[in-house]
């Protein structure tokens, strides 16, 4: 294949994947906002706690969705003069972002947990609301699926952080709605403090794992080990090669980056060696599309020379 014919299937991929994420975070914008005026409805005219927590996450989802929106349009922008490694970086911070706006929001409704627990209110036992919190966790559990699908094909950390907090929201929504079912049929009203004190404990969780995500990528950590061997078994097997070294990678977004330093028998022309390093940079592409891959092409092994310039 040709670099004109690359060219072109790097830029036709990165509009299909640009579209994707735009459509998916688009459709949560708008099934967090209905799901929020239901239970909120609901919640009000009921008075459970558990719904009310219920509607909170869905704001939260709400306005997490939209920030989501413009960061992954401005990630996604081409490189430019002040950010030649591209914009993907913002997808990290907006992830780190969340997991601190969640936790927040978990803490403040463990509190109000707590402080319900201790001091209970009736609460109204209604059909409508086990209805309204079935309708929520179809809607929610069809979004994560559609989630799923558009992290496969987009890699984005932004819709992979819109899927964690929606995925909790199915295990939060089903929750309240096995507690509104006891409610209804007698159940003593602490369990709904009970149950909104599990949601904000699974909030935090997933605030602790975006942040974590966040946090790896913005510091520059090594993608995951099972991934990198990939590249390690990659670069073993590949037989013109004298030996490699100084294998670095990061995540950058959704996109991965990769160098290290190739070793090429000596006397072998620049013009082979260079045509067979992008033969490995194609193979590791199959594995990891949209990569960035920059390979050094050595004559000879410097390894240790490496090791000691970058103290490793």
């Amino acid at each position: 294949m040709g670099t004109g014919q690359k060219k072109r299937k790097k830029r036709k991929m990165f509009s299909m994947k640009k579209d994707q994420g735009t459509k998916a975070l688009l459709v949560s914008v708008s099934t967090a906002l209905l799901l929020t005026i239901s239970k909120g409805a609901v919640g009000i005219l009921s008075g459970s706690l558990s719904v009310l927590a219920s509607a909170l996450d869905s704001l939260f989802d709400a306005l997490l969705s939209s920030v989501n929106f413009f960061i992954f349009r401005a990630a996604n922008k081409p490189a430019d003069e002040d950010h030649s490694f591209g914009h993907g970086k913002f997808e990290a911070f907006a992830e780190f972002l969340q997991g601190i706006l969640i936790a927040g929001g978990g803490l403040l409704l463990g509190y109000f947990s707590l402080q319900r627990f201790f001091d209970p209110r009736e609460i109204l036992s209604d059909p409508l609301v086990i209805w309204v919190m079935i309708f929520s966790l179809g809607a929610t559990i069809a979004l994560t699926l559609f989630l799923h699908h558009s992290v496969k094909k987009t890699s984005s950390l932004v819709i992979k952080a819109d899927l964690a907090h929606y995925a909790s929201d199915v295990l939060a929504t089903l929750s309240v709605l096995v507690g509104s079912i006891l409610l209804f049929f007698g159940a003593p009203v602490w369990i709904d403090s009970l149950l909104s004190l599990g949601i904000s404990f699974l909030l935090l969780k997933t605030a602790f794992g975006l942040l974590k995500e966040g946090f790896d990528v913005l510091t520059d950590r090594e993608i995951e080990a099972k991934d990198r061997q990939k590249i390690v078994i990659l670069l073993n097997n590949s037989s013109f090669l004298e030996g490699w070294h100084f294998l670095r990678t990061r995540r950058v977004g959704s996109q991965i980056h990769i160098d290290a330093h190739l070793v090429f028998p000596d006397g072998m022309s620049l013009r082979k060696a260079h045509a067979l390093s992008d033969d490995l940079v194609d193979q590791i592409l199959k594995i990891f599309p949209g990569s960035a891959i920059l390979f050094h092409l050595d004559p000879s092994d410097d390894s240790s020379a490496n090791e000691k310039m970058y103290n490793r």
